[in-house]
């Protein structure tokens, strides 16, 4: 499944990472990710892509499922000028932050019938 299909794994109990989810699902129109929740407080992550074999966190993580989006979500790469160690700072201060800001879901997110072959 992988090799063709890249994994967004989110935390189900984050209000921002299930937007996040229902972003994507809305601009993936080449259906190219699926999606996988992750242990509550996702071990201190709120995004993790699987990709050929390798996981992908925090900032890189945001930036390469940008850059399978095609145009415009793509120009994340600009980020990359910026050294991981200041996105992943940002990126940790969101993460760190999420539950307080945009909140903490009851329950995590159901497919709907016409989503489900995209959630592991």
């Amino acid at each position: 499944m992988e090799q063709d299909h890249p994994v967004v794994l989110f935390d189900g109990e984050c209000a921002l990472c299930n937007g996040s989810v229902n972003f994507l699902l809305k601009v993936d129109r080449n259906d190219v990710f699926r999606f996988a929740t992750l242990p509550s407080g996702g071990a201190g992550q709120s995004v993790v892509l699987s990709e050929n074999g390798h996981l992908y966190r925090r900032s890189e993580a945001v930036i390469r499922i940008g850059r399978r989006l095609g145009f415009p979500y793509s120009m994340a790469a600009v980020f990359l000028f910026i050294p991981a160690s200041l996105r992943d700072a940002a990126y940790n201060w969101i993460a760190r932050n999420r539950y307080r800001w945009f909140g903490r879901l009851e329950t995590c997110r159901l497919p709907t019938p016409k989503e489900r072959h995209k959630f592991l």
